[in-house]
């Protein structure tokens, strides 16, 4: 989670990052969702039936973590420029591009396997916590 938010949310987006993605999701319509190449090749695996239930569901999910996240950021005192400043002695040549820097993590991690990963997880915990 440091990692999405980190590389997905504050780096390229700024320290508003929750608001400008909150703000998008409010202005998203169906249409958004079924035009949309990424959110297309996944569309069968979001539950929510209908594209606008699907649309309905992202923003249910993203207001369950919002807030979280927002502590997750302030209780590290995370901003882009210190993130930054930990990552510059790592990675050369890219002073003031932090989108750039951004775009690069973003190319060697592999979501899905992640995203799996946990899905898995939860799954095994919840039955563990049925069993008990």
């Amino acid at each position: 989670m440091a990692a999405l938010v980190t590389f997905d949310g504050l780096l390229p987006l700024g320290p508003e990052f929750l608001d400008k993605v909150d703000s998008s999701l409010r202005g998203f319509s169906a249409s958004h969702l079924e035009s949309n190449q990424t959110l297309s090749a996944l569309k069968s695996m979001i539950p929510g039936g209908d594209t606008l239930g699907q649309l309905g569901f992202i923003g249910q999910t993203f207001g369950a973590v919002s807030g979280w996240i927002g502590n997750f950021v302030q209780e590290r005192g995370l901003t882009p420029e210190n993130i930054y400043e930990s990552l510059k002695g790592r990675i050369d040549g890219l002073e003031g591009k932090m989108d750039v820097v951004a775009a690069l993590i973003d190319t060697h991690t592999d979501y899905f396997t992640h995203t799996g990963t946990q899905s898995l997880c939860r799954s095994l915990m919840n039955r563990a916590i049925a069993e008990i």
